[in-house]
């Protein structure tokens, strides 16, 4: 279980990493419901 929580939190991470890695903006089509 200790592994589907890291998991679970690197995929929450890299979520929340996408948007802020484009200078915080965000842009109006998303591709975060794709990548879920």
């Amino acid at each position: 279980s200790k592994l589907l929580l890291c998991k679970n939190e690197l995929s929450s991470k890299k979520g929340n990493l996408h948007p802020n890695k484009k200078g915080g903006k965000k842009p109006l089509t998303t591709p975060v419901p794709a990548s879920q």
